[in-house]
């Protein structure tokens, strides 16, 4: 049997789907359980692994993304699990299957924006605790930093500071109802290494502190 209690495996599923419904999987390593395996639990564990795969994809189609790009990825991850043996690494082929379905989230945009935009959202989706910094999106798709935030602003109706950090305090909402983590980390994971900025930044959106909104949530 697999050695992790019921509740304590989904805690860990709950924590695992708030990275895939944001697209980010930077710090992953911190939420991916231990799957022991040996001849007598393979079919147990397998079959864990293919119904993790059915509620990840479940995820990604409320993340809206494509249902032929998720029924692809997913045929995919099942072929790999039924070729499995003991031996493999069990716990790393549930980390690739996150990673496999934060990549589909992440790199979803919507194509009626033009490609430098479209590939800053791609970019500031895929992991939050980048340099997300104008001149850096800038300089990523070649072009002025006055032309991009010109560029961004026209297309999405927010500047890129106000998308980049609404997007950072809907993932640290996830993350404060989800996990036990500290303020601190929560703030780093996010992108923000000024724990004191990212207080202040979450209560103007949030007219709370972190703590507050996590213990509202208690």
């Amino acid at each position: 049997m697999l050695n992790i209690t019921s509740e304590k495996l989904n805690r860990i599923e709950n924590r695992l789907i708030v990275f895939v419904k944001s697209g980010q999987y930077q710090n992953l390593d911190l939420f991916v359980p231990a799957l022991p395996c040996d001849e007598e639990n393979l079919n147990e564990v397998k079959i864990y692994l293919i119904g993790f795969n059915a509620l990840l994809k479940k995820t990604a189609e409320y993340s809206k993304v494509p249902l032929s790009d998720i029924d692809f990825l997913s045929a995919k991850i099942i072929s790999k699990i039924n070729d499995l043996d003991y031996t493999a690494d069990f716990s790393g082929i549930l980390k690739e299957i996150c990673i496999s379905y934060c990549e589909l989230v992440g790199k979803l945009s919507d194509f009626k924006y033009s490609t430098p935009v479209s590939r800053a959202i791609i970019k500031i989706n895929s992991n939050l605790s980048d340099d997300l910094s104008l001149h850096t999106l800038a300089k990523f798709n070649n072009i002025s930093a006055a032309h991009f935030s010109s560029l961004f602003k026209k297309e999405t109706g927010v500047t890129l500071t106000e998308y980049v950090n609404s997007k950072r305090i809907d993932f640290s909402k996830q993350l404060l109802s989800t996990s036990d983590l500290k303020i601190k980390d929560i703030s780093e994971m996010c992108g923000i290494k000024d724990v004191n900025y990212f207080i202040k930044l979450f209560k103007k959106y949030e007219n709370a502190t972190p703590k507050e909104y996590r213990e509202s949530l208690l």
